[in-house]
């Protein structure tokens, strides 16, 4: 007679020895139910995937390509690891609104480094912090990397919107690079 192993799930065949079965999970006379894990709340799960200490805290748990951390919050649905960590300690975020860093660490998720602004406050944050690729971005405005005009460009002429050329460069030293150019020959494509 067979005899069933609860915890492997086998049957016991005689001289034969085991031949293992496959645990039927479901419904049914002869399926056991299914153990669910216990369920814990959003916020005990994000707070353990955070190691806190004197400065930023750091998320140790899914990142995306740009380093910020990502938390998944149910049936797939993923949000930014340090809006979580806003929406926990204060609330929700108004519409309009994004979570921005005081610290400029992406992988942050301490409450106090971070603070609610616009697209465009989060950007002269950058622009004050001397902070990515937007030299060229800048000279197009005439800026300098803290955010305050350029008066005049590096061979002295005004640096006024009419001498600036679509790409951002000074009008009157394109003048001149094209005349210091040497001709184009003819029948040259």
């Amino acid at each position: 007679m067979p005899v069933t192993l609860p915890i492997f799930g086998a049957t016991i065949h005689g001289p034969d020895g085991l031949q293992f079965l496959p645990v039927k999970r479901g419904r049914g006379p002869d399926r056991r139910p299914r153990r669910r894990k216990p369920t814990r709340s959003p916020e005990v799960r994000f707070w353990e995937k955070v190691i806190r200490g004197d400065g930023c805290w750091e998320w140790t748990a899914a990142k995306s390509v740009r380093g910020y951390g990502t938390f998944g919050l149910r049936k797939g649905k993923m949000v930014p690891a340090h809006r979580m960590s806003w929406e926990l300690t204060y609330g929700k975020i108004p519409d309009g609104l994004i979570v921005c860093h005081h610290c400029d660490n992406p992988e942050c998720v301490r409450p106090d480094h971070l603070f609610l602004g616009t697209y465009s406050d989060n950007t002269q944050d950058m622009i004050r912090k001397g902070r990515g690729g937007i030299q060229k971005h800048l000279a197009r405005k005439g800026l300098r990397r803290n955010g305050t005009p350029v008066a005049v460009c590096k061979r002295g002429h005004p640096s006024v919107p009419e001498n600036r050329t679509p790409s951002g460069n000074c009008r009157p030293c394109s003048k001149i690079h094209e005349q210091r150019r040497p001709p184009r020959r003819k029948g040259a494509s």
